[in-house]
């Protein structure tokens, strides 16, 4: 399993903050040009996203992600997970890293 995953794996959701986080990263691949949004999760400060496409609409993707209306200043950084490719479709993980040191301790 790629550490990538396993990090993502080993933190338990938080339910106060992933269904919101989730429906925000959804409301923006709307308005990005490219391949979709497959799934979203999120945990306690990262969110694991699944996408897929065409080689050419997922390159789209991943240079629409570096802007505003991507995750650039809504995530603090993304890591790129190497990409699958199957019956000329890529499915590409990003997992995304927040900020949250400012949380409310629970």
């Amino acid at each position: 399993m790629p550490a990538q995953t396993t990090a993502f794996e080993s933190e338990d959701r938080d339910p106060s903050w992933a269904p919101e986080t989730e429906a925000d990263i959804k409301a923006r691949f709307k308005y990005l040009r490219g391949g979709r949004l497959d799934a979203v999760e999120c945990r306690q400060d990262q969110c694991l996203l699944t996408m897929s496409g065409t080689e050419e609409e997922m390159t789209r993707t991943i240079a629409e992600l570096e802007t505003p209306a991507g995750l650039r200043d809504y995530a603090e950084r993304i890591l790129l997970g190497g990409p699958e490719v199957a019956n000329g479709k890529m499915t590409l993980k990003v997992t995304a890293f927040f900020d949250r040191s400012e949380r409310p301790n629970n």
